[in-house]
């Protein structure tokens, strides 16, 4: 069984694609997004705008974003939901071009999914301070390339954050399945160790 950890593709020779360089969460900070747990009360406020004609690109279904947040387009996200893939919250954000015409049918992924499963002694480490991102209480900050995940997790489910390092989102290989088979695009995929 093997697992992945999903990221934003960037490659040299990657197409032009829409990225945000503004916006607004409606009030929400964007770590919020990360915390596994459901927003109430979306008000369906929340924007994201590209400020310049370069970045009014076609936008990708995995959308490049200032927020560094995960942003399905409409085509994704039924993939997903024909698929049964759940642990999803999608809150619908508007997706602006420099001009303020808008891509329609963008919601941002706040995954449900967040489970305790590094499996630290098999997953390297790299010291930083102790006021990086991570929520670790302790000096040591997780390295997404290098994580050892317990198999069971992904056995369970197809799209997890792990509690210990949310800033990054693992996946399934049913989920990679259903990325290709669909030709969708945005992301890539980098496998990972499962242990069992």
């Amino acid at each position: 069984m093997d697992g992945f950890w999903l990221q934003r593709k960037s490659e040299p020779k990657q197409k032009a694609h829409y990225v945000s360089s503004k916006g607004d969460l409606d009030g929400h900070e964007w770590r919020r997004f990360e915390e596994g747990r459901p927003i109430q009360g979306w008000n369906c406020r929340a924007w994201i705008k590209s400020t310049s004609p370069e970045g009014d690109w076609p936008p990708d279904d995995g959308l490049a974003n200032h927020f560094s947040l995960l942003i399905f387009s409409e085509r994704l996200r039924i993939a997903l939901d024909d698929a049964c893939i759940s642990g999803i919250q999608y809150l619908p954000i508007r997706v602006l071009k420099s001009d303020d015409t808008e891509y329609t049918g963008y919601s941002i992924a706040n995954i449900m999914n967040e489970i305790s499963t590094l499996d630290r002694d098999r997953s390297s480490s790299s010291a930083f301070s102790q006021n990086c991102l991570s929520r670790e209480t302790g000096s040591r900050f997780w390295d997404a390339r290098q994580a050892g995940l317990k198999e069971e997790a992904l056995r369970v489910f197809d799209i997890i954050r792990v509690s210990d390092f949310p800033e990054a989102v693992y996946v399934s290989q049913r989920f990679v399945d259903i990325w290709r088979d669909h030709k969708l695009t945005g992301y890539s995929f980098q496998k990972v160790r499962l242990n069992p």
